[in-house]
């Protein structure tokens, strides 16, 4: 599924898909998200049979600090999950068996429209503070 949902996201996201870092999280790479090299990751409710995502949210959730985006993805429509996950400190739920490409597309281009507005208001801030 992983291999599958990043390349339809890279055809949704087109010639943007070059700038953009998502990974799909499984049991293989879950301890990734202590130490992230991507923006944005989407993780499987079920990792390994055993393990639920929002159990795994809770333990990276202290080493992680926000550093990345963190989206649950599930094939049952749980509400209580959606909830749970939320909670436990995931920024959105997509349900695998309703995934519409070009609205995550868009949901990871404002990330990265707001990341970069946010570097230019923090160095004009930090500009402004070394002038003073």
């Amino acid at each position: 599924f992983s291999k599958l949902f990043v390349e339809k996201l890279s055809r949704a996201m087109g010639e943007d898909s070059e700038y953009v870092k998502i990974s799909v999280v499984d049991s293989e790479n879950s301890d990734e998200l202590c130490n992230p090299k991507f923006d944005i990751y989407f993780v499987d409710n079920r990792i390994n049979g055993n393990s639920c995502a929002v159990d795994l949210l809770k333990r990276i959730d202290i080493c992680n600090k926000k550093k990345s985006k963190i989206f649950v993805m599930s094939k049952f429509g749980d509400f209580e999950l959606v909830k749970t996950a939320w909670k436990s400190g995931a920024d959105g739920f997509i349900d695998k068996d309703e995934i519409n490409y070009k609205e995550v597309a868009g949901i990871i281009r404002s990330f990265y429209e707001t990341k970069k507005m946010t570097a230019k208001l923090e160095s004009k801030l930090r500009k402004k503070d070394s002038s003073q």
